[in-house]
């Protein structure tokens, strides 16, 4: 079955105003008029605003948001999901990580725009273990992909490459180096005093199985529900199997993103 090109679908919602801030940025607008800065491409903003506000599908099969007093957004790219949880859920709060410097900086931004408070940002990658530093290939215009593992990248970059043409494939996914350093996710539970995580939103770019690697036995019991974008069909069963051994019941699917390998997995403790 041919994977369908969502940008291309009726329902899909475009940016309506770009205004220009200093290179890289732009501040974008769309029809409700939620704003937020960027410094990726207008297509993929456009992307990860579908996918979290209009398809909110890091809710899907029962996950939540209602009544959740601490929610972890891991992989938080320009902060659309801490966005989304913080407008949606105003008195929770929020801890916000992402590794990639650049990224990091307009994250901080659009938590600023928004002026919210009870907002926790952390300028790291998330692991199986501490490490000072780790090498990311960073996309300047397709920043959400950013990743420490490019080779998971090539289904993707050939699937734009057949729907799009070689150019924008090209354009998309020019990669320069970033650096960041990687704690545990039991680390960061330790060191902000967090005793109960309501609900946990991963999307690591090929590092999800590290990162539950990187969670003690006895911390999982301290994690309610989780949503996953898994960037391999290896990836997604591994971290199914991990997930249920640690007491969750795990669900499946591959949203709106329908490119290859892609999925989502949605976790509920009990």
């Amino acid at each position: 079955m041919t994977a369908q090109n969502p940008i291309l679908s009726p329902d899909f919602i475009h940016v309506i105003r770009v205004e220009e801030q200093p290179p890289p940025l732009k501040l974008v607008t769309f029809p409700d008029g939620f704003r937020c800065f960027t410094h990726t491409s207008i297509q993929e903003t456009e992307f990860i605003y579908n996918e979290v506000f209009i398809k909110q599908e890091y809710l899907r099969h029962g996950l939540s948001l209602e009544g959740a007093s601490c929610i972890f957004d891991v992989g938080a790219n320009i902060g659309m999901f801490a966005l989304f949880a913080k407008l949606r859920n105003p008195k929770a709060f929020v801890c916000a990580v992402e590794p990639i410097p650049d990224t990091f900086e307009v994250l901080r931004r659009n938590v600023e725009l928004h002026r919210l408070e009870r907002v926790r940002l952390l300028n790291c990658a998330v692991g199986s273990r501490a490490e000072p530093r780790r090498t990311f290939a960073f996309y300047p215009n397709m920043a959400g992909n950013s990743t420490s593992a490019p080779e998971l990248k090539k289904a993707q970059v050939d699937f734009i490459h057949s729907q799009l043409g070689p150019d924008l494939a090209s354009y998309l996914f020019r990669s320069e180096e970033r650096f960041a350093p990687v704690r545990t996710l039991s680390e960061i539970l330790r060191e902000e005093k967090i005793r109960t995580v309501d609900f946990l939103k991963i999307d690591v770019e090929g590092d999800e199985l590290a990162v539950l690697q990187g969670i003690a036995r006895r911390d999982y019991r301290r994690i309610r529900e989780m949503a996953f974008e898994t960037h391999s069909a290896g990836l997604a069963d591994e971290v199914s199997g991990i997930l249920k051994n640690a007491g969750y019941r795990v669900f499946r699917d591959t949203g709106s993103a329908s490119f290859p390998g892609v999925a989502g997995l949605y976790a509920i403790r009990g």
